[in-house]
């Protein structure tokens, strides 16, 4: 036990002084922070109803429109500006351009028509029933939207009184992906990261024939093979259960529903360490590998858009099974224990065969 300590302690003096695998245990908390910032940006971002200033393409025309409010639509709008707006509005003159505290004002003001309830009225926006968009909207009733929809219905009415004028919004919801990108951030990208910093430091110690001088003092090889898995495993276990409840995106997700994805993917730290550390002779072959074995990540992410049963081709990528466990734990049922049960069987095999495989290369 003493000198299993005694390498755990060596282990971290080593990542403190390696530059590269200090920098690759950083990754995962670097990632946590972008996940935690980006995503809710990018999701306010593309699924975005307000108005912008920069969504009129042809501010004079809109303009005009709204200052001789001659249609029912634009009649509507004009009964629930203020004061000032109304204002601004009746002294514009063609040609004239207005100053960030006037445009301030009326995109204030169209805004707050965005998020209205009962700004739909029928008698004034007849030709919306050939936008599909809308009318799916309308159907539900407009009294059952919630707060988003009923700003994506209002913008896409503004969009229908000035087609002209007004840009289409990009409208994308990112929040049902959520567990994509969270699952593969760390359910897959975080392990990978831990291995291929196990994977460098026995490749280093193959090099430096530490794991050779090993074979004379009384720690046996398989013990050391034991320590190197297990505490790889571990910090893969660790990354998704401590740092996905962290990302605040999938709050369904309770530590208890995570067990069994994590139990799985802390298998594949071990095997992307083995991986790099029995196939490759050096850190540039090390590299190439690890890069390589990133292109398994692709696949899972793949197989999240087949929604039939071809799906399971997937699970030929060890990749496949911890994703598709986080996944279905996400979604409700008991279903996920299947998947991640065939996972940690898969990557169990994967282990002990590269185990076998490294210690032969040793002795």
């Amino acid at each position: 036990m003493s000198r299993i300590l005694s390498l755990a302690i060596a282990d971290f003096k080593n990542v403190r002084r390696d530059s590269l695998t200090g920098n690759f245990l950083i990754i995962p908390f670097v990632l946590l922070l972008m996940i935690r910032w980006l995503v809710p940006v990018a999701t306010n971002y593309l699924s975005s109803s307000w108005l912008r200033p920069s969504d009129i393409k042809d501010k004079p025309a809109f303009m005009k429109s709204l200052k001789e409010h001659n249609s029912p639509a634009t009649e509507r709008i004009w009964t629930y500006l203020d004061k000032d707006c109304k204002g601004i509005i009746e002294k514009w003159k063609p040609g004239e351009k207005l100053d960030k505290e006037q445009n301030k004002i009326i995109f204030d003001n169209l805004n707050r028509l965005i998020e209205m309830k009962g700004f739909y009225k029928e008698a004034s926006f007849k030709e919306i029933k050939d936008d599909k968009q809308a009318q799916a909207l309308l159907d539900k009733n407009v009294n059952n939207l919630n707060e988003d929809q009923t700003r994506r219905l209002n913008r896409l009415l503004f969009q229908s009184i000035f087609p002209k004028e007004i840009k289409k919004s990009l409208y994308f919801d990112l929040r049902p992906y959520y567990p994509v990108i969270v699952g593969y951030f760390f359910v897959l990208i975080a392990p990978l990261q831990m291995g291929t910093v196990a994977g460098f430091l026995l490749l280093d110690e193959k090099d430096d024939n530490i794991l050779t001088a090993l074979r004379v003092t009384p720690l046996p090889l398989a013990v050391y093979g034991i320590y190197r898995v297990s505490i790889v495993s571990f910090l893969s276990f660790l990354c998704v259960i401590v740092l996905i409840p962290l990302t605040g995106l999938v709050p369904n997700m309770s530590i208890s529903l995570m067990i069994p994805a994590a139990l799985s993917a802390s298998l594949l730290g071990p095997v992307f360490a083995l991986c790099i550390a029995s196939f490759g002779g050096n850190k540039v072959e090390g590299f190439a590998i690890a890069k390589a074995l990133g292109a398994f990540g692709v696949a899972p992410i793949v197989a999240f858009f087949v929604k039939s049963k071809w799906q399971l081709l997937f699970g030929i990528f060890p990749t496949y099974w911890p994703l598709k466990a986080f996944w279905s734990a996400e979604q409700g049922g008991w279903v996920y224990w299947v998947y991640s049960i065939i996972g940690i069987l898969y990557l169990a095999i994967l282990l002990v065969y590269l185990l076998d495989r490294f210690r032969k290369q040793i002795t």
